[in-house]
């Protein structure tokens, strides 16, 4: 049974308010997100931030004008919170996050319980992700999926059998650091090689930079002193060769940590969502081939590599959904 919480702080009058909505954060090492979702699983409101620096005051400050901007006079029934990172065991706050290092060990749920009296749940962002996507996404009716997100750094989300799967203490299935050379550049987290030091935004930017420094030719992204992900994959798209190029790299190296998660889980569905999942075929195609060629076959004859249809949509509504379907 979901706890209650008597409200400590008035918020905007909505102790007056018949309207209700639940708000979905999606805490990521650029921007939060703000979403306020209805009782039926439908977003009524979108904001967002940029993630906070500075500590527990800027950290605050933020979400509570997120949280306001959200809301917009309707009474909140419960947060819940897709967070980038490995969560504490209890899931109240961020243990380790190399890509948000303001936010760990910031009693997260704590904060948010004691500001908006309502129950507030922490999620670690991919999960909630998959969560969205298995909810009222692509992966909607799928028994077993694999959703990889594609930012800053990689995340990856299990549901097996039709369950969210966290590992023993809730910090399994951080795909993202699963190592693809051993002898690979280093990674945020401290290792090398992993799959986010080439899949990741600084993986890729790193890879453009030494092509461009090696006289690599781009009509586009030569001119440009400060080029996104975002901006590289929709060079690819529009045929400038030095993005088609890095994005081909990328697709291959995550085709290698798809096989992986393809022998591990063997899913009905992987689900790719995030920035660079809007390279398109130049990226899928050779993600696709490079893990059937890897993977066993018996593993990748049915298993449908798919984009994500809810866009940034996914991480709040999966980070709100239990508190939805506990409420039903």
């Amino acid at each position: 049974m979901r706890r209650r919480i008597r409200r400590r702080v008035p918020f905007c009058g909505y102790e007056t308010m018949n309207e209700s909505v639940y708000i979905g954060l999606d805490v990521g090492g650029t921007n939060i997100k703000a979403s306020a979702v209805s009782p039926s699983g439908e977003i009524t409101a979108r904001v967002h931030r940029p993630s906070p620096e500075g500590g527990d005051e800027a950290i605050r400050r933020t979400l509570g004008d997120l949280m306001e901007s959200a809301a917009d006079g309707r009474r909140i029934e419960g947060i819940g919170v897709g967070c980038a990172g490995v969560l504490a065991p209890d899931r109240r706050s961020i243990r380790t996050s190399p890509n948000l290092l303001s936010f760990e060990g910031f009693p997260l749920c704590d904060t948010l319980e004691e500001t908006f009296g309502v129950a507030a749940l922490l999620e670690n962002d991919a999960n909630a992700i998959a969560l969205g996507e298995h909810w009222r996404g692509a992966g909607k009716g799928a028994e077993t999926l694999v959703a990889i997100t594609l930012g800053t750094g990689i995340g990856t989300g299990c549901i097996l059998r039709g369950s969210l799967w966290r590992g023993g203490d809730g910090s399994g299935a951080e795909g993202g650091h699963i190592t693809i050379d051993l002898n690979g550049p280093p990674c945020r987290c401290g290792n090398h090689g992993c799959l986010e030091a080439f899949v990741g935004t600084y993986g890729i930017l790193r890879r453009l930079g030494e092509k461009l420094a090696e006289g690599g030719h781009s009509g586009r992204l030569a001119v440009d002193p400060d080029p996104t992900v975002e901006d590289i994959a929709e060079a690819a798209q529009d045929g400038d060769p030095l993005a088609v190029e890095v994005m081909r790299e990328t697709g291959f190296f995550l085709g290698v940590g798809m096989a992986n998660f393809a022998n591990l889980f063997n899913p009905d569905m992987i689900i790719l969502t995030g920035g660079v999942s809007r390279a398109g075929d130049i990226l899928l195609g050779p993600a696709e081939a490079e893990m059937k060629r890897r993977a066993f076959a018996a593993n990748t004859e049915s298993l449908k590599v798919v984009t994500g249809r809810l866009g940034d949509d996914a991480g709040p509504l999966g980070a709100v959904y239990p508190l939805v379907a506990e409420s039903r």
